[in-house]
């Protein structure tokens, strides 16, 4: 449903969004967040308020938390107001209310909001208001919520009202978060907890030297992995029916241009650390995705996000353990036959991450704003 001006007269629907945190499905991560929504529409720019009240006890001076709001617009490409607090991150460790305040245009489709919090430690939060601009009146009037103080119990390790994209109770998720309700609230009787145990700092926009591998090695790496999660996050908010889209009868999808950065990782993988060329058996599942082309459109289909990139995680996996094993001198080394050096070889993978996602970025503004849930193949690839 969505929300029409007058305000007074707006019919509410909160909706449990999960955030998709698109760094990829099984990487390291330091920081998790909980979220819940509502659709809007307006005819005139108005403004909204956030406020909520939030205490942090960190166990080492990356702790910290934040508040955040996203408004999505029409056109994915065309995001809207964004906030999370990064120049202002809550570090006291006491009840303190903070706010975000930002803007609803003609454009918006969705207002999502919630808390967020980085490292280890504990950080509570409690009472979260939302008050949004009545368009006739300027009077910002407050928005019902669900479970906006967590005085709900949790239900089947959820808590209620809000998404949540790491296990909740004594569940501990993969990147060390684990979520409680406490009795330390600001008001009422009960307050959310998100308890950070050793979590390790995660650097996506640092390329240098990485613990456990040699120092050209570790910066290879990092220059690799963040191209991944540029790649993942470009395509991370995708439907199936998008990923499959094919702009033109010469055109690649989205998600055969996934299937082709993994595969030829995958090819790299054998070339490179096993030093042979791939047999027939290997050839048979690389092909389609390496050629593209008719092949690509007429095959390479059907598959989810999620799917995808967790082949691509799993394939970078493989490639960190294998370099794990080298050193700075290998790098340098020219193998037997080949006139490039093996850095020369995986700079051309990172470098076809960045080319393809060029491509990627192209196709997605190209994806039509009501895209038929079926998508067909070009005729001439049927």
């Amino acid at each position: 449903m969505k929300i029409n001006a007058p305000l007074a007269l707006w019919a509410i629907l909160l909706t449990l969004l999960f955030i998709n945190l698109a760094l990829g499905q099984d990487e390291q991560k330091d920081w998790t967040a909980f979220s819940q929504g509502l659709e809007v529409g307006t005819k005139k720019k108005i403004k909204f308020k956030l406020t909520a009240s939030v205490k942090v006890d960190a166990t080492n001076p990356d702790g910290k938390a934040g508040l955040w709001a996203r408004v999505d617009n029409e056109k994915k490409s065309n995001r809207g107001f964004f906030d999370n607090m990064h120049d202002r991150p809550i570090t006291a460790n006491t009840w303190t209310e903070y706010s975000i305040e930002g803007q609803i245009t003609k454009k918006a489709t969705y207002l999502i909001f919630g808390g967020l919090v980085y490292g280890n430690g504990a950080f509570l939060f409690d009472n979260f208001k939302l008050q949004i601009e009545n368009p006739e009146t300027g009077i910002f009037e407050t928005i019902p919520l669900n479970n906006a103080s967590f005085e709900k119990s949790l239900a089947e390790n959820k808590i209620q009202g809000w998404g949540m994209p790491v296990p909740i109770g004594n569940n501990e998720s993969v990147n060390g978060f684990t979520i409680n309700l406490t009795d330390d609230a600001k008001d009422q009787n009960k307050a959310v907890a998100i308890i950070g145990e050793g979590v390790t700092k995660n650097q996506p926009n640092y390329i240098g030297p990485l613990e456990g591998y040699s120092p050209q090695i570790g910066s290879l790496i990092t220059m690799l992995n963040n191209l991944k999660m540029r790649v993942a996050y470009t395509v991370g908010d995708l439907s199936q029916e998008e990923l499959d889209y094919i702009m033109d009868k010469e055109a690649n999808s989205i998600g055969a241009l996934l299937a082709h950065l993994i595969a030829t990782e995958k090819l790299f993988q054998i070339i490179i650390f096993e030093e042979r060329e791939p047999n027939e058996e290997e050839m048979a599942l690389l092909t389609d995705a390496m050629e593209l082309g008719d092949l690509g459109r007429k095959h390479l289909k059907g598959k989810s996000v999620k799917q995808y990139l967790e082949e691509y995680s799993e394939v970078r996996k493989k490639t960190m353990e294998l370099l794990k094993e080298k050193d700075d001198e290998w790098l340098l080394e020219i193998p037997e036959g080949s006139t490039l050096n093996n850095y020369y070889s995986w700079f051309h993978v990172m470098e076809h991450q960045s080319s393809h996602l060029g491509q990627i970025l192209l196709l997605k503004k190209r994806i039509p704003e009501n895209l038929d849930v079926k998508i067909n193949s070009p005729k001439s690839v049927d």
